[in-house]
């Protein structure tokens, strides 16, 4: 029951691939979390997309229950990684912040 993510730089066509995975394979396809949860708070939970993100973990767990393959939209690891390549510049989280996460 393998877990799949397609990641990518924008628009490069993950939601295009994912979507045509799980049509030709029967796999279930969790969007990335700004298509899932359209509806974000304002102002943003220091934590809310980090917590999106193990939600997704939820849900994918609770997929393969009833599908061989589920496909992961983007990585969940992002909230990790990506303020670090912008040397945490973005959204007010330092290393410190994203490892209290952890």
């Amino acid at each position: 029951m393998p877990l799949i993510c397609v990641d990518g730089a924008s628009a490069v066509g993950k939601t295009t691939t994912c979507r045509a995975l799980s049509k030709r394979y029967n796999a279930y396809h969790i969007q990335e979390v700004n298509a899932l949860w359209r509806n974000r708070p304002n102002p943003e939970p220091l934590f809310w997309y980090f917590e999106k993100q193990v939600e997704r973990w939820a849900i994918a767990q609770e997929k393969l229950k009833d599908y061989e393959i589920v496909l992961f939209d983007g990585d969940l690891f992002q909230p990790m990684w990506y303020n670090w390549s912008y040397n945490f510049s973005l959204f007010n989280q330092s290393l410190e912040t994203i490892t209290n996460f952890l």
